[in-house]
C-alpha cells in the first residue's frame, strides 16, 4: 500500500512540475534594432503596462534582441508592479538589425512582441500555438506580417503611430533617420548582345628614357613601342619571317615563339589558332588553357579546352587569314603583358596586324579610334597610398580607446552624427575586428540593413566586409537578400554560391552553381560575362566538398581542377565604378588595365548591363618577384556624392591545392583620383 501511494505522489509531483514548465509566464520580446529608434517609446510603455496590469503574479522572461539576443533575464510581476522590468527597458541600447531566429522557442501563456517587424535577415513566424500580442509604434514597419502573426495566433495587434511620423524617436532624440522608402527592385537594364568583339587598342604607357641608346621597337598590332618601355617579355615577327610555303596562319606561327604551342596537328581540319597554348600550358584551371588572339585590335572569341560534356565552344575562326596579308604578329607573355585584356588574356596574347589594317593606320578615321595613352611613365615611382581604412575623423577618435567598452561608447556617440551613412558602419566594423569580438562586428555592420537609403551596392560592400572578417554565413544572408532585390545580377548569385562554399554549405552552393551552369535562372539567362570565373569556382567547390559530402547535380567536367601558384580576385561594389588598375611588375615597370567607358567600352558596357564587378589574375611559378596592384578611383555615377567605392581583394595562395590559403581584405576608395595600393604580393621560387 505504501508503495502504491508513493508512486501516486511521484506522478502528481511530476505532473505539477511539467505543468509549471509548460506555462512559466510571459515571454517579452523587445526589438532593439537601429530602426526602432523612430518609435514612440512612451506609447509602447503605456501599452505594455496595460497588458501587464492584468497579471497579478507572474514571471516575465525578457529577451532584448536585434541581430542576436543581447539580454535574457526573468522578472517577477506581483500585483501588476513591474518597475524593475521598466528600468531595464529604459537602458536598452538600440543597435543592429532584427533577427527572429530562435526567439519564439519555448512554451508560455502568452508572448508580447514589441517590434516593427522588418525582415532583413529572416522571417517572422506566420502563427504560433501561443497567443501573440504585438505592439508597433513605427510608421516604417512590416504591418501586414505583424498583424498576421498576432491574429493567426489568437492574440492581438496594437498600432500606435505618432501623429507626426517625422518626429525624432523618443528612444534617442539625438538621432534622426530619413524615411525614404527602401527600393526593392533595381531598374532593369537591357542586355547587350554585342559581347566583347569590339576594337580595343592595346594601350601601353609611354616613357621618355634619357641617356639610353635606342633599342628595338616592338609592334603591338596597333602601335610600336620600345621594348625597354614595356618591362615584360615580348616576341615579334614580321612578314619577312613568314615563308611563302606557309599556307595558313597556324603554320606561320608554329616554331616562331618560345613557349607557344598548338596542340593539334595542322592536318586536322578542325585546328584553329585560337586553340594555341601559351603560359598556362602546365597550369590548368578547369582545363581551359587557350590564349587570346587579337586581329587588328579586335579580340577573337576563343574555343575552350575545358574537358567533358557541356564544355563551351564558341570558336572564333582564324582560317580566313591569308599569311601573305599579315604585316606582323606579336606574342605577349606574362601577367603584365596580358592584363590589358583582363582574364581573357591570362593564357597569353597573340596580336596580329594585317597589311590591310597597317595601310590605314595613318588615316584620320584610324587615329580617332585610338585610345589615349595612360600615364606618363612606364617606371613606377612608388607614389601609391597605403592602408585599408578611410581617413574619417571618427576613426581617429575611436583609435584612442583603451578597451572595447570605451570604443563602443565612442561608436554610439559618433553614430549620432554619421549614422545615416553606410560607410560609417563598414569603417567601424573593420575597426572593431581588431578587438576580436565578432558579435560587436556583426551588430554594427548589420545596421546597414536598417538604413532606409541603403542601396544594393551598400549591401554588397557590407557582405564584402563580412567576408573580409571571415563571417561567411553572415555574408551569405546578405547575398541572399541581394538576389531578391536585384535578381538580374549574375554576380549576386555567384557571390552567394561562393559564400556558401566558404561556409562549408556545399549542397547550397551546388544548387546555385548547377542552376547557373544549366541556365535555369531565367533572370540571368544569356549573361555569360562571369562564365570563366563561375566554372573555376564551381570546380574548386567540388574539390573541397568531395571528402565531406556527395554532390550529384553538377556536370562531370567540374571534377577537374589543378593548382595555380597565385590567384588574385578583385571585386568592386558599384558595377559602373570607373578606375585605372595599375600593375607593377618585378622590374618596377607598370601598365594600366582600365575599367571605364573610354578604356574597354564593350567590357564596361557588359559589366553594367549584366551587373558584374569582378576581375581576376593568375600568377604562375614563372612570374617570380614582387608585384604591386594599385588602383585609382575615378568615381561612379551610381554612387552618392562623397560615398566611397569599396574594393574586395582576395588572394588564393596555391590555388586548388590541399594547402590552399585564402586572404581577403576590404579597401575603401574614398578619394577620387588618388592612386591606392590594393596588394603587394610575391612569387618565390
Amino acid at each position: 500500500m505504501r508503495r502504491i501511494t508513493l508512486i501516486i505522489v511521484v506522478l502528481v509531483l511530476n505532473f505539477q512540475s511539467h505543468a509549471q514548465e509548460k506555462e512559466p509566464g510571459i515571454l517579452l520580446l523587445w526589438d532593439s534594432s537601429l530602426g526602432m529608434m523612430q518609435k514612440d517609446g512612451q506609447a509602447e510603455m503605456e501599452k505594455l503596462q496595460e497588458l501587464l496590469a492584468a497579471e497579478e503574479n507572474t514571471v516575465v522572461r525578457l529577451k532584448v534582441f536585434s541581430n542576436q539576443v543581447h539580454l535574457d533575464q526573468h522578472f517577477r510581476i506581483e500585483q501588476g508592479q513591474w518597475s524593475e522590468l521598466a528600468s531595464a527597458l529604459k537602458t536598452v541600447v538600440y543597435d543592429g538589425t532584427s533577427s527572429y531566429e530562435g526567439l519564439f522557442e519555448g512554451a508560455y501563456k502568452s508572448i508580447i512582441l514589441v517590434s516593427r517587424g522588418k525582415e532583413h535577415i529572416d522571417k517572422l513566424p506566420t502563427y504560433l500555438d501561443t497567443p501573440v500580442y504585438v505592439i508597433n509604434s513605427c510608421e516604417d514597419s512590416n504591418k501586414v506580417d505583424l498583424k498576421v502573426l498576432a491574429l493567426a495566433s489568437e492574440g492581438d495587434y496594437f498600432e500606435m503611430i505618432p501623429d507626426n511620423a517625422d518626429v525624432a524617436s523618443s528612444a534617442n532624440a539625438d538621432t534622426t533617420f530619413s524615411r525614404v522608402q527602401t527600393v526593392r527592385n533595381a531598374s532593369e537594364l537591357a542586355t547587350s548582345d554585342s559581347g566583347r568583339r569590339e576594337a580595343l587598342d592595346v594601350v601601353i604607357l609611354e616613357a621618355d628614357i634619357q641617356d639610353e641608346p635606342e633599342d628595338e621597337e616592338v609592334n603591338l598590332g596597333d602601335r610600336k613601342r620600345s621594348k625597354k618601355t614595356l618591362g615584360y617579355a615580348v616576341e615579334s615577327i614580321t612578314s619577312d619571317d613568314i615563308a611563302p610555303t606557309d599556307t595558313d596562319v597556324q603554320q606561320a606561327v608554329k616554331g616562331q615563339f618560345s613557349g607557344l604551342y598548338i596542340q593539334n596537328d595542322t592536318a586536322n581540319d578542325d585546328v584553329d589558332l585560337t586553340q594555341f597554348l601559351g603560359r598556362n600550358k602546365n597550369m590548368t584551371i578547369l582545363g581551359n588553357q587557350y590564349g587570346l588572339v587579337v586581329i587588328d585590335g579586335v579580340p577573337q572569341a576563343s574555343d575552350s579546352s575545358a574537358f567533358g560534356a557541356g564544355a563551351p565552344s564558341n570558336r572564333g575562326r582564324t582560317d580566313h587569314l591569308d599569311p601573305a596579308n599579315i604585316h606582323s604578329i606579336t606574342y605577349l607573355k606574362g601577367l603584365a603583358a596580358t592584363n590589358r585584356y583582363g582574364s581573357l588574356g591570362s593564357g597569353g596574347v597573340l596580336v596580329i596586324k594585317t597589311k590591310t589594317f597597317a595601310a590605314t593606320e595613318g588615316t584620320v578615321s584610324q587615329r580617332k579610334k585610338k585610345a589615349k595613352p595612360l600615364g606618363t611613365t612606364a617606371t613606377y615611382d612608388g607614389s601609391a597610398a597605403t592602408g585599408t581604412t578611410s581617413g574619417q575623423p571618427y576613426l581617429t577618435k575611436i583609435s584612442q580607446s583603451s578597451d572595447v567598452n570605451e570604443a563602443y561608447e565612442i561608436y554610439l556617440q559618433t553614430r549620432a552624427k554619421y549614422g545615416s551613412n553606410p560607410s560609417f558602419y563598414i569603417d567601424m566594423a573593420s575597426y572593431f575586428n581588431q578587438w576580436g569580438n565578432q558579435d560587436i562586428v556583426d551588430r554594427i555592420l548589420s545596421n546597414i540593413n536598417e538604413l532606409p537609403n541603403a542601396k544594393p551596392a551598400d549591401l554588397t560592400a557590407m557582405a564584402y566586409c563580412y567576408q573580409a572578417n571571415g563571417m561567411h554565413i553572415k555574408a551569405a544572408q546578405i547575398y541572399k537578400r541581394l538576389v531578391q532585390l536585384d535578381a538580374n545580377s549574375i554576380q549576386h548569385y555567384r557571390n552567394l554560391a561562393l559564400a556558401y562554399t566558404e561556409a562549408d554549405m556545399y549542397k547550397e552552393a551546388e544548387d546555385i552553381y548547377n542552376k547557373l551552369d544549366r541556365g535555369y535562372v531565367k533572370e540571368v539567362q544569356g549573361k555569360n560575362g562571369l562564365k570563366k570565373t563561375l566554372d573555376l569556382e564551381t570546380a574548386r567547390m567540388v574539390k573541397q566538398a568531395r571528402p565531406k559530402t556527395t554532390l550529384r547535380k553538377l556536370d562531370t567536367r567540374f571534377n577537374q581542377l589543378t593548382t595555380a601558384r597565385k590567384r588574385i580576385v578583385i571585386e568592386w561594389n558599384y558595377f559602373d565604378a570607373e578606375f585605372d588598375l595599375q600593375i607593377v611588375n618585378p622590374q618596377n615597370r607598370y601598365f594600366t588595365w582600365s575599367h571605364k567607358p573610354d578604356g574597354e567600352p564593350a567590357r564596361f558596357r557588359e559589366d553594367v548591363e549584366q551587373r558584374i564587378g569582378v576581375e581576376e589574375f593568375v600568377l604562375s611559378d614563372t612570374d617570380q618577384g614582387n608585384w604591386l596592384f594599385n588602383l585609382t578611383s575615378l568615381g561612379s555615377k551610381s554612387a552618392t556624392k562623397g560615398e566611397p567605392i569599396y574594393v574586395k581583394v582576395t588572394v588564393y595562395d596555391h590555388f586548388g591545392s590541399p594547402n590552399e590559403q585564402v586572404q581577403t581584405k576590404l579597401i575603401p576608395l574614398d578619394v577620387v583620383g588618388q592612386n591606392r595600393e590594393l596588394l603587394s604580393i610575391s612569387v618565390e621560387k
